[in-house]
């Protein structure tokens, strides 16, 4: 099944269905195109259902590596509520209810991937490879990859909203000399009401959920999600995801992001 975003344009896409490599069973994914294909509008959604049934484009499709490619340029479509474009998966327990969700003072629930930063916005040099965040509120927590052109190395950081209602984040740790290109992988855990994020298993943070978010449902966002809009239909962020998981006890999941070798 083929989609918005035609494929023709787009060589580094092989003929397979992007669900044949990843569980899209609980995802859905936001795209850098409105309804029409075009940019103007409000991004458009790709429901569970088409997901699994084998959706794909030139924004959401497998590389010949195999990983699935999460492709956003800078001039693309964006959500109500930024600025900024993006090709990124959204978790969802129920796929029919996107009102079910974790709440962090109840549930444990965690993310991971093994992922590849292939390009970057110039601007910038940054994106989002994945994401907490709250229902209907901001977001809690953005695991942001910058990239060095002078050193060729990239870090990554926790950036974290320290309240629902906060207009700023804070970074609370990160983990640098990533070399440019090279596969890394990250863990977003929240159990027993503290956050952990790993990178390549090492702990970049580790932390209390803070009081205002405890009641707050929750989800997992996890593709590219750029840090810069401009102009052009060339440049933004790239990221290919060979592996990527997520869970919640509503998933009866609870032991995946410790049983398969990414942590």
């Amino acid at each position: 099944m083929m989609g918005l975003g035609s494929l023709a344009a787009h060589a580094s896409c092989a003929n397979v269905a992007p669900s044949s490599v990843l569980d899209l069973a609980h995802w859905k994914l936001t795209l850098p195109v409105d309804a029409h294909g075009g940019t103007t509008g409000d991004a458009a959604e790709i429901a569970t259902a088409s997901l699994t049934a084998g959706y794909r484009s030139g924004y959401f499709c497998v590389e010949p590596s195999g990983a699935v490619k999460f492709w956003a340029p800078v001039d693309g479509a964006t959500t109500g509520n930024s600025d900024y474009p993006r090709s990124e998966l959204r978790y969802v327990i129920d796929p029919d209810d996107d009102n079910v969700n974790w709440i962090p003072a109840n549930d444990d629930a965690g993310l991971s991937g093994h992922l590849t930063v292939e390009l970057v916005p110039t601007a910038t040099q940054k994106v989002v490879v994945g994401q907490i965040h709250g229902f209907q509120t901001n977001a809690y927590i953005k695991l942001r990859y910058q990239y060095n052109p002078s050193t060729h190395t990239a870090n990554v950081a926790a950036l974290v909203n320290e309240s629902p209602t906060a207009s700023d984040s804070t970074n609370f740790g990160s983990i640098g000399g990533l070399r440019n290109g090279t596969p890394f992988t990250y863990s977003i855990a929240s159990q027993g009401r503290e956050i952990t994020i790993k990178v390549n298993g090492q702990v970049l943070t580790s932390f209390h959920v803070q009081s205002g978010w405890l009641h707050v449902p929750m989800y997992f966002k996890a593709g590219t999600y750029d840090q810069a809009s401009g102009s052009s239909s060339t440049d933004g962020g790239r990221v290919a995801f060979s592996q990527l998981s997520a869970w919640s006890h509503a998933t009866n999941r609870t032991d995946a992001i410790f049983g398969n070798g990414l942590d």
